[in-house]
């Protein structure tokens, strides 16, 4: 999902709101549950890009709001990514469940995590893998 798939992400995060590069790194860092943290030497080429193509403009802060012609882009790619096969859904549960157990596993050792919440973060992996098991 990674690497083609930056820009992508660059336009559905900013089409909620303007966002400068350090925050579309901290925001694709968050959602991806800490797997994927693109560099700066990733995401400004892909800002640059997109805004030689009009998909984005730069206001007068510094942050990239999305244009019209980037939202259509934007919907189309969410067209051809709700029609990819049932491995990326597959890959999807396999890396929230690994988000999971590296949170529960973060928490137990510096006991932040109070005990109730970890039972139930390891009921909610055990599920996610026996949705996969069960298709």
């Amino acid at each position: 999902m990674r690497g083609g798939m930056l820009k992508y992400w660059i336009l559905k995060l900013i089409s909620s709101r303007p966002m400068n590069g350090a925050e579309i790194i901290k925001e694709v860092d968050i959602r991806s549950g800490g797997h994927w943290k693109p560099s700066p030497g990733s995401i400004y080429p892909a800002l640059s890009s997109l805004e030689r193509n009009d998909l984005i403009r730069k206001n007068e802060e510094g942050r990239y709001y999305i244009t019209p012609k980037g939202t259509e882009t934007k919907n189309g790619m969410a067209d051809i990514l709700e029609n990819l096969n049932d491995r990326e859904e597959e890959d999807d549960i396999i890396q929230g469940t690994i988000a999971n157990l590296r949170y529960i596993i973060e928490g137990i050792r510096g006991n932040s995590i109070p005990r109730t919440q970890t039972v139930k973060l390891i009921e909610e992996c055990k599920k996610l893998v026996e949705a996969i098991e069960n298709e």
